[in-house]
């Protein structure tokens, strides 16, 4: 039997896993996390116990209309994630509408002068942005041409590994930049939300998360291309394996490209 992801992510990151928010909690407006920090709150009544995405012990998802619904960081500051050279961030999610524009992770300030980085799905393919601007530019952009809009679970990871590198993953397969993303900053205006952008960007996604989720992590540590195979072969969630389709990297960084947010 396949280790539970939630166990696999312990193993993986311990100590250093600061946020897990498990999305089966039943009183309908706290997404429960395993890290003991209550600070996740669900907006606009998404319909919780939902098929679970994974086989973990108790597993529900959570359903987002794309309209309003969204999981959102309760509170101001980043919530003891690092301001050091690594971190990772990741979330299972399912969803069959290949045709919206939403974010799915999105990380950020809250006021215009700052960046933002955004996992976010568009006519069905992975993308991930940083705006390092007042949200009329990316200063760089991930096009990942693979169907996650396709009905099965998947596992989106981002991991930093140092000042210089970055790397997406959609399940086992990646894509990667020598592109310095910056770290964190303990402010108080940095928020973290699930299904919907940190705030409106003029080139951002419109839409919110149409589709399931189960599990969101933040962890003080980057991951490595084994561990997150471990954590795809902890998935095996009940509607099927995830989708692996392939995507090339991407170096921005030959191009001149770089970017801080």
């Amino acid at each position: 039997m396949a280790t539970p992801f939630s166990d696999a992510l312990n193993t993986i990151f311990g100590a250093n896993l600061v946020r897990h928010w498990k999305m089966w909690e039943t009183s309908g407006t706290v997404a429960d996390d395993a890290t003991d920090n209550v600070d996740a709150n669900y907006v606009s009544g998404p319909t919780i116990n939902q098929t679970p995405l994974s086989a973990d012990a108790g597993a529900k998802s959570v359903l987002l209309d794309g309209v309003d619904d969204a999981v959102r960081q309760a509170t101001g500051g980043i919530f003891g994630a690092t301001t050091g050279a690594e971190w990772t961030c990741g979330v299972l999610f399912n969803s069959s509408d290949a045709a919206q524009f939403a974010a799915i992770i999105s990380m950020g300030r809250t006021n215009t002068s700052f960046g933002h980085m955004m996992l976010y799905v568009q006519d069905g393919d992975l993308k991930l942005g940083y705006c390092n601007t007042d949200g009329t530019s990316w200063t760089t952009q991930f096009n990942c041409t693979v169907d996650v809009c396709d009905g099965q679970t998947h596992l989106l990871t981002f991991t930093k590994t140092t000042n210089i590198e970055n790397r997406v993953y959609a399940d086992n397969d990646k894509t990667s930049s020598t592109l310095g993303t910056g770290n964190p900053v303990d402010n108080s205006n940095f928020r973290m939300f699930v299904g919907e952008p940190t705030r409106a960007l003029a080139i951002g996604p419109t839409d919110r998360f149409d589709g399931k989720v189960e599990q969101f992590f933040f962890a003080n540590q980057a991951i490595t291309d084994e561990q997150v195979a471990t954590l795809v072969t902890a998935i095996t969630p009940a509607s099927g394996q995830p989708a692996r389709k392939r995507w090339g990297g991407i170096n921005y960084a030959a191009a001149g490209q770089r970017g801080v947010w």
